[in-house]
């Protein structure tokens, strides 16, 4: 327990040291609120099948090859692909590079046995900059456990953020009965399993497509928690690249024309 008191030179440095960008990226939606923040849960959230999984490794490639984050690592906690999927889906949407020797995969698949000690050990021992941890909802650890321990389990992952001080970005599901074409804009509380990594994540993205006249798909993402930052904007579109299998940019969208229907 402490006291709350501050020097003006204290709230001086603080002030600062929360304006400040941490990493460095391309993407709008995360410079919209300082990018990703170290301690900090970030969670994504769409439905089955929506290419969160192309879009996370996008953001990835994004973190690899920006040149202010090159003395930085990542680390991949992969709940439903081997080591050797990712890498192949991997190997299609980016070039082979030095970089992705300080960028490190785990996966369940790959570790049937293993218990969960080991894995936030792995983790502990890495401590990479950036964790993204795909899917949280469909890990061994999370799917189909008790209300508590799916709760137990997201203040654990919490808990290594604030303890090894890397920004952690995980992704889940929405529940059933969520579609990305519905008539309304998913919310937060469509999470699937217990609203846990709701209320504990300073970050909240919503990635949902809708499918346009031409039968084409229109992605949006939207920001609905950035907790402790101002944000510049809420809504963001998105841009596929086919050869790189990738999304290459986003770009602002006004909120006031946007409708779910």
């Amino acid at each position: 327990m402490e006291s709350l008191f501050f020097t003006n030179d204290e709230a001086q440095n603080l002030i600062k040291k929360n304006s400040e960008q941490q990493f460095a990226t391309n993407y709008g939606f995360l410079s919209a609120h300082n990018g990703f923040r170290r301690g900090s849960l970030h969670v994504l959230m769409g439905t089955a099948g929506a290419g969160k999984t192309t879009l996370i490794r996008s953001i990835l490639r994004d973190f690899i090859f920006q040149r202010e984050n090159k003395k930085f690592s990542a680390a991949l906690w992969l709940s439903e692909e081997s080591i050797e999927e990712y890498k192949t889906q991997s190997a299609k949407a980016m070039p082979s590079h030095e970089q992705l020797m300080s960028t490190f995969v785990t996966s369940e698949i790959d570790s049937m046995d293993m218990q969960l000690e080991a894995f936030v050990n792995r983790i502990k021992d890495l401590r990479p900059d950036l964790l993204i941890i795909d899917n949280i909802t469909t890990s061994k650890f999370y799917d189909n456990k008790r209300p508590e321990e799916q709760s137990n389990f997201v203040k654990y992952i919490k808990y290594i953020t604030k303890e090894i001080e890397c920004a952690t970005l995980a992704v889940v599901h929405t529940r059933n009965g969520i579609y990305d074409n519905q008539d309304r804009f998913i919310e937060i509380d469509d999470i699937r399993g217990n609203k846990s990594l709701a209320n504990m994540a300073e970050f909240f993205y919503i990635w949902q497509r809708f499918q346009m006249a031409s039968n084409e798909f229109f992605p949006i993402m939207r920001i609905r928690k950035h907790r402790g930052q101002d944000l510049i904007n809420a809504f963001y579109g998105f841009v596929y690249d086919p050869i790189t299998r990738s999304y290459i940019r986003d770009f602002q969208i006004d909120a006031s024309a946007i409708s779910a229907k």
